[in-house]
């Protein structure tokens, strides 16, 4: 396997070892990280995931149409990215038609 030297996007260089055929062995390899992401659509929170923080903005667009939040891109007006202590929370404004669908999604999940 080649050492890793440069890692990819939402990954940290650590240091492996491994035991193989008699020998240890000493190399580097990637990690990839994740942090608590907390999606807020028009001021109110939906759900938080862990997720590597990187195309946060990818991220928050496609679970919003696989959800069904979205039906369409174009209903995801903004997308603002707050780094707290504690994780990531994304701040999503949509259009008013995908927050009412929204609504009425968590009021049958709490049933």
């Amino acid at each position: 396997m080649t050492p890793i030297t440069d890692p990819v996007p939402g990954a940290t260089v650590i240091k492996r070892t491994q035991w193989r055929s008699g020998q240890c062995d000493t190399t580097r390899d990637a990690a990839i990280e994740e942090v608590p992401v907390a999606l807020v659509y028009n001021g109110i929170s939906h759900v938080v995931m862990m997720a590597t923080p990187v195309d946060l903005e990818d991220f928050a667009l496609g679970f919003s149409l696989a959800e069904g939040i979205l039906m369409a891109s174009n209903e995801l007006l903004d997308i603002d990215i707050v780094q707290r202590d504690n994780g990531i929370e994304l701040n999503l404004s949509i259009l008013t038609e995908s927050f009412v669908r929204l609504k009425k999604q968590r009021r049958n999940l709490t049933r």
